[in-house]
């Protein structure tokens, strides 16, 4: 019976969100990770690997983009809010690689992408997003950056 309720929840989902309610997020997270790296690399006066790190943030901003000159109609398609939120999760991977891995206190944000497609995208690309973050965190605990590691030795 379970089954058959599950069987067919992906069918009648509606699938769209607004390109702004996406963006906004990226914008804002965008904001955040480069004052957290500059806060981190000024104030504190770690020593991250800065202009990697930023680039990696940079690219953000062209995927950000790149989506709003792809995309002039006030809904998105599921491929393109796929796309969007697997990028995320890649850059933050990246980003967090960078900044010391799953020892870096902002290492859980790698979770947001996930909530995120839970809440309005199918099934099957929230599954998707799920190993890729799993595949994450399963590279960080055999490899770290190797910035990172000279600064904690």
């Amino acid at each position: 019976m379970i089954r058959q309720y599950y069987k067919d929840a992906d069918a009648s989902f509606d699938s769209t969100i607004d390109v702004g309610v996406i963006l906004t997020i990226r914008w804002v997270a965008i904001v955040g990770q480069g004052a957290a790296l500059l806060f981190t690399h000024l104030l504190l006066q770690l020593d991250l690997p800065l202009l990697p790190a930023l680039f990696v943030i940079s690219l953000s901003v062209v995927v950000n983009l790149w989506q709003i000159m792809q995309s002039p109609q006030s809904r998105q398609r599921h491929r393109h809010n796929s796309f969007a939120l697997g990028f995320d999760v890649v850059q933050l991977a990246a980003l967090l690689y960078l900044t010391g891995g799953l020892l870096n206190p902002f290492s859980v944000m790698i979770l947001a992408p996930v909530v995120v497609s839970a809440a309005v995208l199918r099934r099957k690309s929230t599954l998707m997003l799920i190993v890729l973050v799993a595949a994450f965190g399963q590279f960080s605990g055999f490899f770290q950056s190797p910035a990172c590691m000279a600064s904690a030795g």
